[in-house]
């Protein structure tokens, strides 16, 4: 569980990165997030692909905005 106090949180965002291909191999996965052994040629199937890179960062300017649990005991 993680408990926030906005008031004491900076946010910094240093934009958006778009890069684009079409001549890139992409390896596929399964629904797991494991490789599939297959490859998808963007070039021979005229296809594009768009990358997107977002930076975001964030700092805690008390030091006590933020509070991480992971042994909360929850009833139900």
């Amino acid at each position: 569980m993680i408990l926030l106090d906005p008031s004491g949180i900076a946010i910094s965002d240093d934009g958006v990165i778009l890069d684009s291909s079409d001549q890139t191999t992409l390896e596929l996965f399964d629904s797991n997030g494991d490789p599939s052994g297959d490859y998808l040629s963007l070039w021979q199937n005229n296809l594009a692909a768009i990358k997107v890179v977002h930076y975001l960062n964030w700092l805690d300017l008390r030091g006590t905005s933020v509070s991480f649990t992971d042994s909360a005991q929850w009833v139900a």
